[in-house]
């Protein structure tokens, strides 16, 4: 019965025969890929129909969302309407640092450099590097602490808080208008750590994607992690994390 009604409405269209709906039909793995490519595709081109994303990347949940209007309109339901909704605590400069910059301790400043880009988030007209800020404790060779963090956002006289991990806290706090600048781990959390600020949200339904800044990627360019990994990754390492009010 969906077979029929998806033929109706165009749904099977993109597919390489009705029959493939049927119960009995077995596909092989290639044509699963083939088939969400052109599914993925049809999607695009029916959302920007109706105006539900223009000029974006497709994402997983938009995927989702379709297949859900579809199924309820087959049975003749009303799907409510989910707005996309977005919190960005950016600035109208740059304020992303790299922890790539060729000095002696590039390969393990990704703390210094996170605490550079809530400095230079707070003012715009401060002048710091990593560098600059690794040499404050030029007996520590290794990676930082958040203690170093803090200490140094006292230096500079930012306002910041210590919260308890949680997706509650995290969204509270950005939704108040501050950044989050965490420890995170996302292999063995005895031997490896790195750090990332958090600077926004947006959510769509009930996928929440946050916004944020890795201090390893050289780019200030738009990055995304999926909120419940990214509460994992932090949560396994850390208890705390650092929110800098703005002020």
């Amino acid at each position: 019965e969906y077979c029929k009604k998806a033929s109706v409405c165009g749904a099977m269209d993109v597919m390489f025969c009705k029959q493939m709906f049927e119960p009995d039909y077995t596909p092989s793995v290639g044509e699963f890929n083939k088939m969400a490519q052109k599914f993925a595709e049809a999607v695009v081109e029916k959302m920007d129909e109706t105006n539900a994303i223009t000029q974006q990347q497709l994402e997983f949940q938009h995927l989702l969302y379709c297949c859900a209007l579809w199924m309820d309109s087959f049975d003749g339901q009303i799907i409510r309407n989910r707005a996309l909704i977005e919190v960005v605590n950016g600035r109208d400069y740059d304020w992303y640092y790299t922890q790539n910059d060729g000095t002696q301790y590039a390969a393990v400043n990704c703390m210094p450099t996170i605490t550079c880009m809530a400095i230079k988030w707070c003012n715009k007209d401060a002048y710091v590097t990593p560098d600059m800020l690794r040499g404050c404790y030029p007996e520590i060779t290794g990676g930082w602490w958040m203690w170093q963090v803090a200490q140094m956002l006292d230096k500079y006289e930012i306002s910041y808080r210590y919260r308890g991990v949680s997706m509650t806290n995290i969204l509270s706090d950005l939704d108040s208008g501050r950044i989050i600048l965490t420890q995170i781990s996302e292999k063995n959390p005895t031997t490896s750590g790195h750090c990332m600020v958090i600077y926004g949200y947006k959510r769509f339904g009930d996928s929440v994607m946050f916004y944020v800044y890795d201090p390893d990627t050289g780019s200030n360019k738009l990055n995304t992690m999926e909120s419940g990994y990214a509460v994992y990754i932090i949560e396994r390492f850390v208890n705390n994390y650092i929110a800098v009010e703005d002020v």
